[in-house]
């Protein structure tokens, strides 16, 4: 139930730094500021989210639980840094 609410948290956290950085972008010069300032803020929230993931699975004390964390979280920053790279690339290219 904990893993579900906090992958759910984890996805909404992208999605709406996903919305704020295609609007933020669009102001060049400051754009990229808080662009850049959004990142570091998602990714430390992110980070935050699964230390305490972490810390309340390691309690359970379940190895395979903490092994399914790990790979859903890579597979999380994988889809995370490939959406920000297309991000980028649209922008770069101009691409509707």
């Amino acid at each position: 139930m904990k893993s579900h609410f906090l992958l759910t948290i984890f996805a909404l956290m992208f999605l709406a730094f996903g919305g704020l950085s295609y609007i933020i972008v669009m102001i060049p010069p400051v754009g990229y500021i808080l662009y850049l300032f959004l990142f570091l803020l998602w990714a430390f929230n992110s980070l935050f989210l699964a230390v305490i993931f972490y810390i309340f699975s390691r309690s359970l004390g379940h190895e395979s639980d903490r092994q399914r964390f790990r790979r859903q979280f890579k597979k999380g920053i994988l889809i995370a840094s490939t959406a920000i790279l297309l991000l980028i690339i649209q922008r770069h290219f101009d691409i509707i």
